[in-house]
């Protein structure tokens, strides 16, 4: 039998009995975190970048180039640092068979594997707070990019000088900056983590 508790990035952790090793809940969440961290932040962080150079180029033709900079700026360094996050999330990896091919015969004896178990929850716990601050960082980069593009699409002159179809490109722009909002919202809602945590007995 096992028991379940919350872990300190709000995913719920399962703890048996035998053998005492610590497994994240839901089971590809550090495996997600990683994909997000390698691949997708560094290519939005490039985008941000490049998006901020034309802004700045393009100065005198923008409503409200200043903000769209800030903006970008915001995506570009917490989309960097969840790159940076999740570099050291995987510093801490260290998965109970891994351990046990590390430590083989040792761990028949019983405090040597209780020593070890020890260890493995050490490291998890560092592995889901470093995941934990690769998320948020993320998540922050992406709202802030999603946000700069209805800002930069407003005109010189505000929405009076865009016609009908630049202002229907700013409301979709604004819209999908919406959904995300929302869809990170419900992810991180007590309610999702309460779900978690069910599922996991």
């Amino acid at each position: 039998m096992g028991n379940a508790h919350e872990g300190s990035d709000g995913l719920s952790v399962t703890q048996t009995s035998a053998p005492r090793w610590e497994i994240p809940y839901p089971p590809g969440a550090l495996v997600a975190v990683e994909t997000m961290g390698t691949v997708a932040a560094p290519l939005l962080a490039g985008f941000s970048i490049t998006l901020a150079l034309f802004v700045v180029q393009a100065h005198g033709s923008l409503h409200w180039p200043n903000v769209a900079l800030v903006l970008l700026v915001v995506a570009a360094l917490t989309l960097l640092g969840a790159l940076q996050a999740t570099f050291w999330a995987r510093y801490y990896s260290a998965t109970p068979p891994e351990l046990a091919g590390w430590w083989e015969a040792s761990l028949n004896n019983p405090d040597r594997l209780r020593a070890v178990q020890d260890e493995q929850r050490i490291l998890i716990s560092g592995q889901r707070t470093w995941a934990r601050r690769a998320r948020l960082s993320y998540n922050v980069g992406l709202i802030s990019l999603l946000l700069a593009f209805p800002v930069v699409l407003v005109p010189a002159g505000g929405l009076a000088n865009a016609g009908f179809m630049r202002c229907a490109a700013i409301l979709l722009a604004f819209l999908g900056f919406l959904v995300e909002a929302a869809w990170i919202a419900g992810a991180e809602s007590p309610r999702c983590t309460a779900l978690w945590r069910r599922r996991s007995h």
